[in-house]
């Protein structure tokens, strides 16, 4: 949950109530802008709060959070191509990275990555690495130097590897760097694209002008929204905290920037995140300019800009794969999603507390003599029936026609659904043959015809359809 200083506190407290103070995981902090107009402080950072459902059971089952190495990539081609144009003269190539290193600025996420100045076929590394058994006590054998042969200066608290065989798995490997002398305790070497992911950092430089810079050339440079969260963000988080395959839900999904994350973590996967954004229609005002420059094209609430710019996002993606392969080989990946509104059912409800008389139940027999209200499409029942038979409403749907006539065909088969108002002989058998588990059709489609309802039973029930039902 994200949060400024004002109301930190109190979300802190109704978290605890919550899930739990003992759930509690981390505070991070977005460094998003600098205000010069400040009296006492520019207080550009906010906060996201962070809680877990059982963090118990996460430290049971050893769980550790990884993120790939911000810059790593980048580097990687920068070592290339000076490897081969100094055609792997490692002295130059070292000291070509280093002067890319120096247009790092002080606030870049890369800066860590410059302290890998040294280089050879493996790439990057250091060999500052810490050789000692953390706390003290750790054991002491002698380490023979490779080139005087003399026993190493061994670290104050002893070696970190439990015996002398283990380390010289390392030493053989190429993972342990010497000094010229054994006066000199060795170091271990770290290689940059060997271990190339780290755990997050709790403060992050994330400013605010470039999230509503990146977000204006989503509508073509139209600013429609003030101050944004940044999507670059949002994809990180989702790639660190979810794996392929997982559902992120987000209960305010304002302009839609966790669907955005989303979006972009899943590329290259093998498995696409599925996201769920629920957003009130909360209207725009025009009492700011980019109210009234969302007003402007079309947007009558929040919920509408969070809807095109998913559109928007998805085109965008769409297009960049177009003619290519994912990482993985895999064709590219649906990216459909699917809009909802909240509504009362399309289905008159019968009334239970209407007074018994006859006049009264005449009027309530009447009002379901055709129990759909007006207005509402087949799609409107489609979703509604779907959720009442057990479906998610990501279940795949797919419309057929059967003797001229729409069938619904729910998750390949289990269920078809025909919302037609005038049903025959020639689509109930053209179903059957289908041999479909479940079979919902309209009450209204069979027009008062008890025959063809009792005919279609039995059809069903000779086809070893399980289930036939009207509404």
């Amino acid at each position: 949950m994200s949060i400024d200083d004002s109301e930190l506190c109190n979300l802190r407290a109704v978290l605890n109530e919550v899930f739990g103070e003992e759930n509690f995981v981390a505070v991070l902090v977005f460094d998003r802008n600098r205000k010069n107009d400040a009296k006492l402080f520019s207080v550009g950072h906010e906060y996201m709060v962070v809680y877990v459902r059982n963090k118990g059971l996460l430290t049971e089952m050893d769980i550790r959070l990884r993120a790939p190495k911000e810059g790593v990539e980048e580097i990687r081609e920068e070592f290339e191509r000076l490897r081969k144009a100094h055609h792997d003269n490692w002295e130059l190539v070292s000291k070509g990275l280093r002067e890319y290193y120096s247009a790092f600025e002080e606030d870049d996420p890369r800066l860590p990555l410059a302290r890998y100045t040294r280089v050879d076929e493996r790439g990057p590394f250091r060999s500052d690495g810490n050789p000692s058994w953390p706390g003290g006590g750790g054991p002491r054998y002698e380490v023979p130097h490779p080139v005087t042969g003399r026993p190493c200066k061994i670290p104050s608290r002893g070696w970190v590897w439990p015996t002398y065989e283990r380390m010289k798995e390392e030493i053989d490997q190429g993972n342990i760097v010497f000094g010229p002398d054994e006066t000199t305790i060795p170091g271990v070497r770290m290689n940059l694209f060997e271990k190339d992911v780290q755990v997050m950092r709790s403060v992050t430089f994330s400013y605010a002008q470039k999230a509503s810079q990146d977000f204006a050339k989503i509508f073509d440079e139209k600013k429609i929204f003030d101050n944004p969260k940044s999507y670059l963000d949002m994809e990180r988080l989702v790639a660190y905290l979810s794996s392929p395959g997982d559902l992120v839900l987000d209960f305010f999904a304002g302009t839609g920037t966790t669907a955005h994350g989303v979006l972009l973590a899943n590329r290259g996967m093998p498995k696409a995140r599925r996201f769920i954004c629920i957003q009130l229609p909360e209207p725009i005002t025009a009492d700011t300019d980019a109210g009234r420059n969302a007003l402007a094209v079309g947007f009558q609430t929040i919920a509408d800009i969070c809807k095109e710019r998913v559109r928007l996002v998805i085109n965008k993606l769409n297009e960049e794969d177009e003619g290519r392969l994912d990482l993985d080989g895999a064709k590219n990946q649906d990216r459909g999603f699917r809009v909802f509104k909240l509504a009362e059912s399309n289905f008159t409800p019968w009334n239970a507390e209407v007074p018994h008389d006859a006049a009264a139940l005449e009027h309530q027999l009447e009002l379901h003599v055709d129990h759909i209200l007006a207005g509402r499409t087949a799609q409107d029942l489609l979703y509604e029936i779907l959720l009442k038979s057990g479906f998610p409403l990501t279940t795949p749907v797919e419309p057929l026609q059967l003797a001229g006539k729409t069938v619904h065909s729910v998750a390949g088969g289990a269920l078809f659904l025909c919302l037609e108002r005038a049903l025959t002989l020639d689509v109930i058998r053209a179903m059957a043959e289908h041999k479909p588990e479940r079979v919902v059709c309209l009450d209204a489609g069979f027009a008062g015809n008890d025959q063809l309802k009792a005919n279609t039973a039995q059809i069903f029930k000779t086809k070893g359809v399980t289930s036939f039902k009207t509404v």
